[in-house]
């Protein structure tokens, strides 16, 4: 065991440099009683982990651990297989369709001509409240 003893030292400081203190906080600090301060106990709180995270700490370091020393020459030879599935007949009479109508409707929204259209005329109902129904909504308001 080494033992390591620590003298204090005192820095030299300008006493230009240092801070003015009034001269009542001077006599305060001076006079100040240590015997008038109260006793308190110090607890340290010492945070542990628990044995759950323990145990979730050593599963990801083991599952690190085995990527970094995984070894490629355990690994088997294997051929890929690439089936290249065309679709039958019906499935492309039907897509056929299905593009055909979507170009006729296309073809019918670019040929539409506005001036075939009926005229009509918009009416605006706002009915307003009449006195009767603002007064009851007042009363059950209040």
């Amino acid at each position: 065991m080494v033992r390591v003893t620590l003298e204090p030292t005192i820095m030299s400081c300008p006493t230009k440099e240092l801070p003015k203190v009034p001269v009542d906080m001077k006599n305060e600090l001076t006079n100040f009683d240590v015997k008038k301060m109260k006793h308190t106990e110090v607890q340290e709180k010492i945070n542990l982990p628990s044995m759950q995270d323990v145990a979730q700490e050593k599963a990801q370091t083991a599952v690190i651990k085995g990527v970094e020393e995984f070894s490629k020459e355990s690994l088997k030879h294997s051929e890929t297989r690439e089936e290249n599935i065309l679709p039958d007949k019906d499935v492309i009479k039907q897509e056929k369709e299905i593009n055909d109508r979507s170009s006729k409707l296309k073809e019918g929204i670019a040929g539409f001509n506005p001036s075939q259209l009926k005229p009509t005329e918009t009416q605006e109902k706002n009915t307003l409240p009449t006195v009767e129904v603002i007064e009851q909504e007042k009363k059950v308001g209040a």
